[in-house]
């Protein structure tokens, strides 16, 4: 269990639940007022209890920073950025940074990340300001904000989470829809070192997928190994590759058979 898990870009609050679970305190930070205020009714007892705090603010990398723009897509909320976009609704919301965060209400020791686009930019904060937790969680959109990750933090130990199967990998869990997933010994997959990790990622891919960094050791006899886990990782690109294919036959042969 953790003490302390900090949810950066909670959401609506789909990994709270669970993060409550895991830890004894859970500091969820959320730039969207109404998600906040939505947050707040759900978990009410929690907040009351005090293993749950909720603060909306966006967390950034600039000590100074105390408001700026957000982008919020209406429809989508959980594709909201600091990253502008024309095409979603601007408004201003309060900032935050790590350093801040952890002066007012402690250091975590498990953070998890997703935060549209912005997330290396906080990646590269934590370096500059050595505010690296022991248990990293992060979406990874890119192979720049892989690399990073890779080549400036000194953790030993990696897994992943690939979001479009959360449902289906952890449906024991009972994880809310478009959660970033479990953690630590909950992973379906063995723990590997960097180089094992990059390997998954080539055959992968980016987007939403999310990495899980740590020092500790995290192992239980139900995890699948490297071999099998190659083995799941190339049948589940096959699958995502000839999908679409499959659903527009289908759906031409449907077509046809009703005429």
């Amino acid at each position: 269990m953790f003490k302390v898990i900090y949810d950066i870009g909670a959401n609506n609050g789909q990994n709270i639940e669970y993060f409550l679970s895991r830890s004894k305190k859970v500091i969820a930070l959320e730039p969207i007022n109404e998600l906040c205020l939505q947050i707040g009714k759900t978990f009410q007892r929690s907040i009351e209890s005090g293993e749950l705090k909720i603060l909306n603010f966006a967390v950034v990398n600039d000590e100074n920073t105390t408001t700026l723009n957000f982008y919020i897509n209406n429809n989508k909320s959980w594709e909201s950025s600091l990253l502008k976009n024309n095409k979603f609704e601007k408004v201003k919301v309060n900032a935050t940074s790590l350093s801040k965060l952890y002066s007012k209400y402690g250091y975590p020791d498990c953070i998890k990340i997703d935060i549209e686009g912005y997330d290396i930019e906080i990646l590269k904060y934590m370096v500059s300001s050595n505010t690296i937790p022991n248990y990293l969680s992060i979406e990874i959109q890119n192979k720049k904000t892989l690399d990073f990750v890779l080549k400036n933090f000194s953790y030993k130990n990696f897994n992943f989470v690939l979001g479009h199967r959360i449902s289906e990998d952890y449906k024991h869990l009972n994880l809310k829809t478009h959660s970033s997933g479990p953690l630590a010994n909950d992973l379906k997959f063995k723990w590997v070192n960097r180089r094992i990790i990059k390997y998954y990622f080539m055959i992968t891919g980016y987007g939403w997928i999310d990495i899980h960094c740590t020092n500790e050791e995290y192992n239980n006899k139900k995890m699948i190994g490297i071999l099998k886990t190659f083995s799941y990782l190339a049948s589940d690109k096959t699958y995502r590759k000839m999908n679409p294919f499959k659903n527009k036959l289908v759906g031409k042969l449907k077509s046809i058979v009703r005429r």
